[in-house]
């Protein structure tokens, strides 16, 4: 076990190659998001030749302090107590204590494809935005289902359009909700984004920041139906 303070507003944690400083930055924001920055698989966050772990944080801010426990055994559910209190969904915790990471990797977020930068969005808005942190939530459980229903039809040479409909006619208050959470957290973080990087360019280039999207301009109903063919090629959505 490790214990570490924090009392000044800028803390630089130096040392060699290998000795944690990544896993303890990393074990700061587990202890604020729930889960690691680095692995989405908790299996891949306890030590070798471990079976679980804990972390223990004790915040402090000018509502005075408060004490998050996280119990992670990857074969059973993680518990997250606060204040003494057993929290009942991962979702109660999310948001509490707002975390920002930035690591070398990335980079990679404006270099790879959408996906990472999709993780970013979502990351960054589930901590202030219970509603859209419902809603993502929901529609990630609505789209399994919808493609474990098109492997399924595949599996058996057959094809329920109504029962597929069903589930996608659900996704249609979720998916447009996450599209108008993402679309405003652009626009206002425009503003910042531009006078920080004039700054840093001392105005010699010109950037911008866009979010593309099928839905500007189109419902997601409709783009859903013009891909009912290609899903049922591919079996997934």
């Amino acid at each position: 076990m490790k214990e570490f303070f924090f009392d000044q507003n800028v803390i630089a944690v130096t040392g060699k190659n290998g000795l944690g400083k990544t896993n303890l930055l990393d074990s700061i924001y587990y202890a604020c998001l729930g889960k690691s920055y680095f692995s989405s698989s908790d299996k891949m966050v306890v030590k070798k030749g471990e079976e679980f772990f804990r972390i223990e944080a004790i915040y402090e801010d000018v509502d005075g302090r408060r004490k998050v426990i996280i119990k992670v055994q990857p074969s059973k559910l993680k518990e997250i107590e606060s204040e003494g209190f057993k929290l009942e969904r991962l979702s109660d915790h999310i948001g509490e204590y707002p975390v920002v990471m930035i690591a070398p990797s990335d980079i990679q977020t404006l270099l790879e494809g959408s996906e990472e930068r999709r993780t970013f969005l979502n990351n960054c808005i589930v901590q202030y935005d219970k509603k859209y942190l419902h809603h993502l939530q929901y529609y990630t459980k609505l789209l399994k289902q919808r493609n474990a229903l098109l492997k399924d039809f595949a599996e058996r040479n057959y094809f329920d359009h109504v029962l597929l409909s069903a589930i996608t006619s659900k996704m249609v208050v979720p998916a447009q909700d996450i599209f108008e959470a993402r679309k405003r957290f652009i626009d206002d973080a425009l503003s910042d984004f531009l006078r920080s990087y004039n700054s840093i360019s001392s105005g010699s280039e010109e950037v911008n920041l866009l979010y593309k999207s099928e839905m500007h301009g189109q419902d997601f109903l409709s783009l859903m139906d013009a891909n009912v063919s290609k899903d049922k090629a591919l079996h997934r959505t």
